[in-house]
C-alpha cells in the first residue's frame, strides 16, 4: 500500500498512473487521490481569486495528500521533491480547475450550493441554484440529443 496521508492505495492502482510525463502523472494520481466531491469543492490553496470574485470560496485542498503525490512523482522519477514541487503545483491546479468545469463538477458544485442555499435561505443563493440546475438539465438534454443524433445518422 502507499500512502497519501488520510488515502492509502494499493500498489497496482498507483502503477496503472504510470507516465512519462511528470504533469500527466500528478492529474492521474489526483484522480487517485482524491474524491470528486474534493475535486469539484477544493482548490490547491483555497484562496479566492480576482477573475471568480462572485463564485463560493473554495476550501484548501488537504496538503498532506499533495505532499505525498510530490514525494511519489519523486522516487518515480529519480528527482528530488524541491525539484518537481512548482510542476506538481501547476497540474494539480490545473486538474481541479478542469474539473470545476465539466458538468460532473457542475453538478457536484450545483448540489453543494443547494445544501448552502438551504441552510441559509438566502433568495439570490436559491435563484442561483435553480439557475444552475436550469442549465445543467439544458445541457444534459442537449448531449443526449447530440448523441441521439449520431447514432441514428451512422
Amino acid at each position: 500500500m502507499i500512502s497519501f496521508s488520510s488515502k492509502s492505495l494499493s500498489l497496482a492502482t498507483v502503477q496503472k498512473a504510470r507516465h512519462s510525463k511528470l504533469s500527466i502523472l500528478a492529474t492521474e494520481l489526483c484522480s487517485l487521490v482524491f474524491t470528486t466531491r474534493e475535486l469539484a469543492l477544493c482548490s490547491l490553496k483555497g484562496k479566492k481569486t480576482n477573475a471568480h470574485k462572485n463564485a463560493f470560496q473554495k476550501q484548501a485542498i488537504d496538503e498532506e495528500k499533495v505532499k505525498g503525490i510530490i514525494e511519489y512523482i519523486a522516487k518515480y522519477f529519480s528527482k528530488s521533491p524541491d525539484d518537481i514541487q512548482d510542476e506538481v503545483y501547476k497540474a494539480i491546479e490545473n486538474k481541479f480547475n478542469n474539473f470545476s468545469k465539466i458538468l460532473e463538477g457542475k453538478r457536484i458544485i450545483n448540489e453543494h450550493l443547494a445544501e448552502r442555499a438551504a441552510q441559509e435561505q438566502s433568495p439570490q443563493q436559491q435563484q442561483q441554484v435553480e439557475a444552475n440546475q436550469q442549465q445543467i438539465a439544458a445541457t444534459e438534454q442537449h448531449q443526449e440529443q447530440a448523441a441521439l443524433q449520431s447514432t441514428g445518422t451512422q
